[in-house]
């Protein structure tokens, strides 16, 4: 993790180093990632990345568990805000997160670094993620686990089919999320009032849909 150095650098400088690292991570496999691209893009020396981080599996977690962190208590807060409805919960995530301010690299990065092999083995390999003959579940079935056991009664099925489920919803959420996000630091501003209240409605029958799928299932 990283140093106190690190942590008491001035947080434009810290998230501009975050910044060149994650668009290094999601570029290429994990193996390839370079150290000196992402040091040049930040503006800093070699030797001042190795007094904020170990190395770069130690900045590759830094960033992961991050984000996951930052993902899992806002879909915590938004569950509890939607008196505890998973698919409420799926449409407000969407609504609230359209607002932030946040750059659409950081929106898909969990999505990007998942579609690379060498990443998903190296989240494994940490234990952010379960793997094959893994005893210990990974963050994001424990959290599955959490709305599961204090969601609403009647979504209660089996597990394995509300994980399902939630996986729909949040993968879809996700897309809507980053489809926002990258045309607004394409074009300095989000789509059109017009284009956003089509996307959420189109979102929210998805929704409705998969709803009904699923209290439909025996």
């Amino acid at each position: 993790m990283p140093s106190e150095r690190f942590l008491n650098l001035a947080k434009d400088k810290r998230t501009k180093i975050i910044d060149a690292a994650i668009e290094e991570f999601v570029s290429v496999d994990y193996e390839k990632v370079s150290i000196n691209k992402i040091i040049k893009k930040a503006e800093i020396s070699r030797g001042s990345f190795y007094t904020y981080f170990v190395d770069k599996e130690d900045l590759f977690m830094y960033i992961v568990k991050d984000y996951l962190g930052f993902v899992y208590s806002f879909i915590a807060q938004n569950f509890y805000d939607s008196n505890r409805d998973i698919f409420e919960t799926a449409v407000n995530v969407v609504d609230k997160a359209m607002i932030l301010e946040t750059n659409s690299i950081h929106a898909g990065i969990i999505r990007n670094m998942a579609s690379l092999d060498s990443m998903l083995r190296k989240l494994i390999e940490l234990g952010l993620a379960g793997g094959p003959g893994s005893e210990e579940e990974d963050d994001g079935i424990h959290m599955a686990r959490i709305l599961y056991n204090n969601g609403k009664e009647e979504y209660r099925k089996s597990f394995e089919d509300f994980y399902f489920v939630l996986d729909i919803l949040f993968s879809q959420a996700l897309r809507v999320i980053d489809d926002f996000l990258t045309y607004k630091k394409l074009y300095g501003k989000g789509p059109g009032d017009k284009d956003v209240e089509f996307k959420r409605k189109a979102f929210k029958r998805q929704i409705e849909m998969v709803k009904t799928g699923y209290l439909n299932m025996s």
